[in-house]
């Protein structure tokens, strides 16, 4: 069983086989964060961003996205969720750190932006219809990335090691012209309010034989 999306395309499939965004597992607190949020009128203004790359940061490159967005952004609040919780001082922006949090729903209700790692945040985002970008740690997490983006479901920052405050600060500024509303109408239509559902019973047939 494997929830990443277009997963057909990287798995020779038999009827043993569960894959795609219909088995995607998602705690069920992300489920009325989305529903509150699908029901609201869409507006493009983002407030409140979060930073959130993932358990191992191997490159300290949540620190350079800060920067990039206090370059980019003004008047707004930037949030990392990092087990380090640096302090930074922003010029333009507000900066707050938090350490990792047990409910992720809490600080995904605050966003209405998230730069995350290339692995599981990316897919809890555009679950909660959140616009998401996504840096990818492993040239792995980048392939599931590129899916995502070709589908307009994540944007592509690139890979970690790559990625420098200039190129984050121009690509995050591509993304917030032209990608926010193309994103929102994706999550819509690409994502199931019972896909945990389906998951917990393809478990319950196997369990049963």
């Amino acid at each position: 069983m494997n929830f990443r999306f277009n997963a057909e395309a990287f798995f020779r499939s038999t009827t043993k086989h569960r894959l795609g965004l219909r088995y995607f597992s998602f705690a069920q607190e992300l489920l009325s964060l989305r529903r509150s949020r699908s029901q609201e009128h869409f507006q493009n203004s983002i407030n409140t961003i979060l930073v959130f790359i993932g358990g191992n940061d191997r490159f300290d490159v949540a620190t350079h996205v800060v920067n990039a967005l206090d370059k980019l952004v003004v008047g707004k609040k930037i949030i990392l969720l990092d087990q380090k919780a640096p302090s930074i001082s922003l010029k333009n922006n507000t900066y707050q750190a938090l350490e990792f949090v047990d409910d992720m729903s809490a600080v995904y209700k605050q966003a209405d932006l998230i730069i995350n790692g290339g692995g599981l945040t990316k897919y809890e985002a555009g679950f909660c219809l959140i616009p998401n970008c996504a840096i990818s740690q492993t040239r792995e997490q980048h392939t599931d990335t590129l899916e995502l983006a070709r589908a307009h479901l994540t944007f592509d920052l690139g890979l970690a090691e790559d990625a420098t405050i200039e190129s984050l600060t121009l690509n995050i500024e591509g993304f917030l012209h032209t990608g926010v509303l193309a994103q929102r109408d994706a999550m819509l239509s690409s994502y199931y309010l019972d896909s945990t559902e389906q998951f917990a019973q393809e478990i319950i047939k196997v369990s049963n034989e």
